[in-house]
């Protein structure tokens, strides 16, 4: 099983994966990202190529690992300020976006309430976002209404999220119009909020066992 990239190129052997998937799993386990599929299929929608292609390598780990259920998977970019829409779920198998959004950091990662995150934390009651892969889980019904779990798949990094209650929800402070009135998001306690306006949509989408895998800058961690 192999992964490289070499003058912009890469590939993928998944031949020796025992992870089971449906076909068209099983296609984006075979895919090649060759000359042909280049540059970025998602530059259009400002997913930066870097952000990109670590988010292909991510992915690929967790075939090696047996994590990876599906081909659709979200990618959040700490790296871009709050009042850009930093959150896309695409899916690999097909190349499309079925969701750009904008997404909040906690407050605890914005000690100058600028909209840029400048910290990063796996420690309870720290009010920071969290960066690194999850896993999502299941949805429940809790302050923000309908929310969906997570599960931290990195130690140290993010394995505390369920003990932190870091769950994707919906919130007022998320919404375009906010946004656009203040020029960045408000803040969370370190969940990665969204527009109430489609939390439960997006929810549904990448409930139960989907990738998430948050972007941030060495230089914040």
């Amino acid at each position: 099983m192999l992964l490289w990239m070499l003058s912009g190129c890469v590939t993928f052997d998944f031949s020796d994966s025992g992870t089971e998937f449906s076909m068209p799993e099983k296609m984006v386990m075979s895919l090649i990202v060759n000359d042909e599929a280049l540059p970025n299929p998602f530059q259009s929608v400002k997913l930066d190529d870097e952000v990109y292609y670590q988010a292909l390598k991510v992915y690929r780990g967790a075939v090696d690992d047996g994590t990876a259920q599906s081909s659709v998977m979200t990618i959040i970019d700490f790296s871009k300020h709050s009042r850009e829409k930093r959150l896309w779920t695409i899916d690999l198998y097909s190349n499309t976006v079925l969701y750009q959004l904008h997404v909040s950091h906690g407050r605890g990662s914005d000690s100058n309430h600028d909209g840029w995150l400048d910290s990063v934390s796996n420690t309870p009651n720290s009010k920071q976002s969290s960066a690194g892969l999850y896993q999502t889980a299941e949805t429940y019904r809790g302050k923000h209404g309908y929310s969906l779990r997570l599960d931290g798949l990195e130690k140290g990094v993010n394995d505390n999220a369920r003990e932190r209650a870091i769950v994707v929800h919906g919130a007022d402070y998320a919404t375009d119009a906010f946004v656009q009135k203040h020029r960045k998001t408000g803040r969370s306690f370190g969940c990665p909020a969204v527009s109430n306006a489609v939390s439960k949509e997006l929810i549904d989408t990448i409930k139960e066992g989907t990738l998430l895998w948050i972007y941030v800058p060495d230089s914040k961690i």
